[in-house]
């Protein structure tokens, strides 16, 4: 992405985005046991890359699907103030210890992760999910625990 500005802002309602990410991922969701909940209010909007936060969401739901296991929930949920929204993907899943966390930004030799079912990863989903939020104008942040779960929080500019 460097040196190329692709990203074009429009209104978005997050809601609707992490709903539609929601319906395509049910039935690998389903597959594992896994309960999805998208609490975001629906009137919340943003002004950003609908197709790039679109790719934010899949890839954000994806791996909290890939490291969850049977029973654990992923919720979606947002809050606002008069500049931003903060739109949370939290799960109950298997979590990343602080060395892990450190190295999810970045390419790294070796980063390769494997999931609950044997799912492999090598984290460029969540360096795109970086690039994109960083062109719309925003921020993400994440806390985990291991055995405990993941929160991303991912925020951008209101419309």
């Amino acid at each position: 992405m460097k040196g190329v500005n692709s990203t074009v802002p429009t209104i978005v309602n997050i809601y609707e985005i992490g709903e539609n990410v929601f319906n395509i991922s049910e039935n690998e969701a389903k597959s594992k046991g896994i309960t999805l909940i998208n609490n975001i209010p629906t009137n919340s909007i943003s002004f950003c890359d609908a197709g790039q936060i679109d790719i934010v969401f899949r890839n954000l739901i994806n791996n909290a699907i890939k490291f969850s296991k049977q029973n654990d929930t992923i919720t979606l949920s947002a809050t606002h103030d008069d500049n931003n929204i903060t739109f949370l993907v939290a799960d109950t899943g298997i979590g990343m210890s602080e060395a892990k966390l450190k190295q999810l930004f970045t390419i790294t030799p070796d980063i390769s992760t494997y999931g609950t079912q044997g799912e492999i990863g090598i984290g460029l989903g969540l360096l795109l999910c970086y690039e994109f939020i960083k062109a719309n104008n925003g921020k993400i942040k994440v806390e985990s625990e291991p055995n405990k779960g993941t929160v991303f929080y991912v925020t951008l500019p209101i419309a």
